[in-house]
C-alpha cells in the first residue's frame, strides 16, 4: 500500500499569471468498480449549462467536462492505467479551465500538465461557484465513482506555479487518513467549504492507514 505521496512539479516551465475561470485539485486514489458507466468523482453546476464535472467515463478513461452557459460541450481526457493516469496509489490531480481571450482547460499530475484543450475564443462557463457542488456522485447524486479522497480544494481561478508551490509544501507527508467512496456515497460541498452528507445510506466511511513499523 502506497503511504507517501510524492509530488514532484514540472520546474521547466513557470506560470507566472492566473487567468480567470476555475481550479481543482485534489489528492486522491481512484478504484475501478464492475458497472460499465459513468462514475463521478466530482460535478458542479446544473444539468444542462455552467457545469463541470469530472469522472470516469466507460471506456475507462478520467475525463474532465465543461458544460457552458450555452449548453456547448468542452473535455480533456486521459485513459487510465499503464499509459495514463495511476489506478490504486494516491495521486494529485488538478483539473483547470481558463477564460481570457481564449479558454484553456488542462488536466495536471503531481503539477505537470498532461492533456490540455485549447479552444480560441472565450467560452462563457456562467455563474459557476467552486464552493458548491457534489463529491463522489453527479449533481443529481448519481452514478457515483469508487475513490479514496485525502483532500480537494476549490479556486475560482487557475493557479500559477508560486500557488502550486506553497499548496504542495504542505503535502510531502503519509497518508493516514482518506474518505472512501464506493459508487452510492457521496458528499455535497457547502458554500463554508465543508463536506456533508446527513443520509447514512449515502455517507462514505472515513479510513485510516496503520502507521509503519
Amino acid at each position: 500500500m502506497v503511504r507517501y505521496l510524492e509530488i514532484k512539479h514540472d520546474v521547466s516551465v513557470r506560470i507566472t499569471e492566473r487567468s480567470p475561470g476555475l481550479s481543482w485539485q485534489m489528492i486522491l486514489r481512484i478504484r475501478k468498480l464492475p458497472e460499465v458507466r459513468r462514475q463521478y468523482i466530482s460535478d458542479t453546476g446544473s444539468l444542462n449549462a455552467s457545469r463541470v464535472s469530472v469522472y470516469v467515463s466507460p471506456e475507462n478513461a478520467l475525463t474532465f467536462a465543461l458544460i457552458d452557459a450555452a449548453g456547448e460541450c468542452y473535455s480533456v481526457v486521459v485513459p487510465l492505467g499503464e499509459h495514463g493516469i495511476s489506478v490504486e496509489q494516491f495521486i494529485y490531480l488538478g483539473f483547470e479551465i481558463g477564460t481570457g481571450s481564449h479558454t484553456f482547460m488542462r488536466i495536471l499530475s503531481g503539477g505537470k500538465e498532461i492533456a490540455r484543450n485549447d479552444i480560441p475564443f472565450r467560452v462563457d462557463p456562467g455563474p459557476l461557484d467552486m464552493t458548491d457542488g457534489i463529491i463522489g456522485a453527479d449533481i443529481s447524486g448519481q452514478k457515483g465513482g469508487a475513490f479514496d479522497l485525502v483532500a480537494i480544494w476549490g479556486y475560482n481561478s487557475t493557479l500559477t506555479s508560486d500557488d502550486f508551490d506553497t499548496l504542495t509544501s504542505r503535502l510531502d507527508k503519509p497518508v493516514t487518513v482518506f474518505v472512501r467512496f464506493n459508487g452510492n456515497q457521496w458528499m455535497r460541498r457547502e458554500h463554508d467549504k465543508n463536506l456533508r452528507q446527513d443520509d447514512p445510506v449515502h455517507a462514505p466511511t472515513y479510513q485510516t492507514i496503520p502507521p509503519s513499523n
